[in-house]
């Protein structure tokens, strides 16, 4: 499990990592969230026009067609429940395969991550999408809206079930430049013993888990953790200036005698 502190401040929210690194996120606002809706609806149900037309058409030229194939109540809960599953498919798949984003929601700059930072999993993107169809009760939204305006995360029930928030896109990703591998460091009996044991773990942990973040979060973890270990490896340091996740590969290297993952 990966476990946080969290603050927020207006339209900020604060995740204290175990590694004693702060992440900001800045929340979706609700103008942009309504903007992905609108675009994600309006693809849905297109869809969905014209799945329930092409069944139509091939009933009027193959009349009883759908009898043949199934018991006629069967066949009438297929066409109440193809609506409901386009819909809440749509936002599942996506979400999924996007790490948090749907059309609408890369159109405006926004994703959906857990309320402790990392990346969301199909089964939050299930869960969320699932009670959406709550959230859109009574109204357009009605319920989902109401949450979404006396929780501090600006979280739907979708949200709140499943441990998400939305929030805004990075524009910045990490540094995709070319650059030399880490400089040979031979492992240093006395390295680990220059880092604090936070230290350390910050270092083992980025190395282990940084797979699982996505591109800004990674980018910005991995220059917190290098400037905090700026002051005990200088001259690595000053072979990647720009360079913060292959510093601390090279730091990596010379603590635990081994390449990271």
């Amino acid at each position: 499990m990966y476990h946080s502190d969290m603050g927020t401040d207006e339209d900020h929210v604060t995740i204290e990592t175990p590694e004693y690194v702060s992440l900001s996120y800045e929340l979706a606002g609700f103008g942009s969230r309504v903007i992905a809706c609108f675009v994600d609806s309006l693809l849905v149900g297109t869809a969905i026009t014209v799945v329930l037309f092409a069944i139509a058409s091939l009933n009027a030229v193959l009349p009883n067609w759908l009898a043949g194939i199934a018991p006629v109540d069967v066949v009438g809960w297929i066409i109440i429940a193809s609506p409901v599953l386009i819909y809440a498919g749509y936002f599942i798949v996506l979400e999924s395969a996007w790490n948090g984003q749907t059309v609408g929601k890369r159109m405006v700059g926004i994703r959906v991550v857990c309320t402790n930072g990392t990346p969301i999993r199909t089964a939050h993107s299930f869960v969320r999408n699932i009670i959406r169809l709550i959230d859109m009760l009574p109204g357009p939204y009605t319920v989902g809206l109401f949450s979404m305006f006396v929780t501090r995360r600006m979280q739907r029930l979708g949200d709140l079930a499943a441990g998400t928030m939305v929030v805004k896109e990075r524009a910045w990703e990490l540094d995709r430049r070319q650059v030399p591998p880490p400089p040979e460091v031979a492992p240093a009996a006395h390295a680990t013993g220059r880092l604090e044991p936070a230290q350390l773990a910050a270092v083992e942990r980025f190395i282990e888990r940084r797979g699982e973040l996505d591109a800004p979060t990674r980018a910005r973890l991995a220059a917190q953790i290098a400037e905090s270990l700026r002051p005990k490896f200088p001259d690595l340091y000053a072979a990647y200036p720009n360079a913060p996740e292959r510093f601390i590969e090279a730091v990596h290297r010379a603590c635990f005698g081994r390449a990271g993952k």
